[in-house]
């Protein structure tokens, strides 16, 4: 088996054994389900994973553990939870990973060092969380392969956006920063 859906199937829990016999599925598509906890063993035997979806389930938090030997992993949608933090070391072992979504959760800070071992990361989503602030040249800065980042709909200071002037002479990277200020008109830049 290579693909799962179990998309709307009111699945409130992901326990260790559930996916323990399926090593070589590589998209696994739990949205819209009811999940509130996993277990953080999980996903541990999905060791051919390249697309994982928990979006649009109850999630307000995720163990440091629970991503840690999904190493194929390229694709991961978190958004649409109640997700309020998420712990330096939730993608440390993603060094695949190209895509993530965090959008729409509860989010209030990113650390700077959340992505620093998924350095094949194209796209990072933020957007729809209650972000005060946040180091996008560090960020960018971090991750070389990064061609969109968005942070629309967050509370940000729009002086953020200064930190992105020090990136606009450099031609080697395209850069695509989708910002937006709350209540008003959305905007989006493009650091070249």
């Amino acid at each position: 088996l290579k693909s799962l859906y179990l998309k709307n199937n009111h699945v409130p829990y992901i326990d260790a054994e559930l996916f323990q016999n399926l090593t070589n599925l590589e998209n696994l598509d739990l949205t819209m389900n009811t999940i509130k906890h996993t277990d953080p063993e999980a996903f541990q035997s999905l060791h051919s994973l390249e697309q994982l979806s928990l979006a649009q389930n109850q999630l307000t938090s995720i163990d440091p553990k629970l991503f840690s030997k999904l190493t194929k992993l390229k694709i991961l949608y978190l958004q649409s939870n109640k997700i309020s933090d998420v712990h330096l070391d939730t993608f440390q072992h993603l060094h695949n990973l190209e895509y993530v979504s965090l959008g729409k959760n509860q989010l209030t800070s990113v650390d700077t060092k959340l992505f620093q071992n998924s350095t094949k990361l194209t796209s990072v989503l933020l957007y729809g969380n209650r972000i005060c602030s946040i180091n996008i040249s560090t960020i960018l800065k971090l991750l070389v392969r990064l061609q969109r980042f968005s942070v629309c709909d967050n509370p940000i200071n729009v002086t953020f956006c200064d930190d992105l002037s020090s990136l606009r002479n450099n031609k080697s990277t395209a850069y695509e920063c989708v910002v937006s200020k709350p209540a008003e008109v959305k905007s989006a830049d493009s650091v070249v």
